[in-house]
């Protein structure tokens, strides 16, 4: 809470800093950060009078999770789809073409044929 407080104040006299020295000096460019000051402070504060003062309510807690865990859902995609551009990057180092991907699968495809034949042997003895 002291934390909390303390970054506001200091917010708050940076926010009224900036306002002042823009009306005394005659800085545009300052009033202009004093408010782009206060529009942080604001958006900070909804959300903190917001989270208090429905800490307790089931809504609030049920938002919260929902939102952890699609955030975690989001990491996972981004990394599998990471995964996925990899694995697209490894098979342009060969410069490969679609020719040579189905050669590849062909033989991918006699060798899985072989191995099956090999399974059903101990069924003919």
């Amino acid at each position: 809470m002291t934390y909390s407080l303390f970054s506001t104040v200091t917010t708050y006299c940076i926010y009224a800093f900036f306002r002042l020295y823009g009306m005394y000096g005659h800085k545009h460019w300052a009033q202009d950060l004093g408010i782009d000051f206060l529009a942080v402070i604001a958006g900070l504060m909804f959300s903190r009078l917001a989270f208090i003062t429905l800490n307790n309510n089931l809504m609030v807690s049920s938002l919260r999770a929902m939102m952890m865990q699609s955030v975690a859902l989001m990491l996972i995609i981004a990394f599998c789809f990471c995964d996925f551009l990899y694995a697209l990057w490894t098979l342009s180092w060969n410069h490969a073409r679609c020719d040579d991907l189905e050669e590849e699968m062909v033989v991918e495809d006699e060798l899985v044929n072989t191995v099956e034949i090999y399974d059903t042997i101990p069924t003919y003895y």
